[in-house]
């Protein structure tokens, strides 16, 4: 999958939903490295400061409701933050990943008439991370869009 990079943007779930609105072509990634408006869950803010890694993906809009993905994207950000990084990671429902008593990573998942958009934000990812990511979430999408 394609992911447009930028240093500096106000949201990549921003950037995302409105780059779908416009009608770019999906799936698509966005990866910043700095966000000024990053939001969490029930209109949080979510701390964004420079070097951290801050990526959306942009699908087609399904024909179901999504109230399970935060969950399982999750999940899949643990998962892969345990095969590149040290330590252990776990999953606190519905939508963060912790190491030990730290937040390391949150999900927002927002849905539009134009697109489902997954925003994770990631605290001092390692190099790379957000690639494995991206290619773990759309293959998640995939298995979950044709899930009965």
């Amino acid at each position: 999958m394609d992911i447009k990079r930028r240093k500096k943007v106000a949201s990549t779930n921003d950037w995302a939903r409105a780059y779908a609105a416009k009608g770019g072509i999906l799936p698509k990634a966005f990866l910043a490295d700095e966000q000024t408006k990053g939001r969490g869950t029930r209109g949080n803010s979510w701390t964004s400061p420079p070097g951290w890694t801050y990526l959306s993906i942009a699908f087609a809009p399904p024909t179901k409701e999504a109230t399970d993905l935060p969950l399982l994207v999750a999940h899949v950000v643990r998962n892969t933050l345990e095969n590149t990084a040290i330590g252990d990671y776990w999953v606190k429902p519905p939508n963060d990943v912790y190491h030990g008593e730290d937040k390391v990573a949150g999900v927002l998942v927002e849905q539009t008439k134009d697109a489902l958009v997954i925003g994770i934000g990631i605290d001092r990812a390692p190099d790379g991370l957000a690639d494995e990511v991206v290619a773990a979430i759309e293959e998640l999408y995939a298995r979950w869009r044709d899930a009965p």
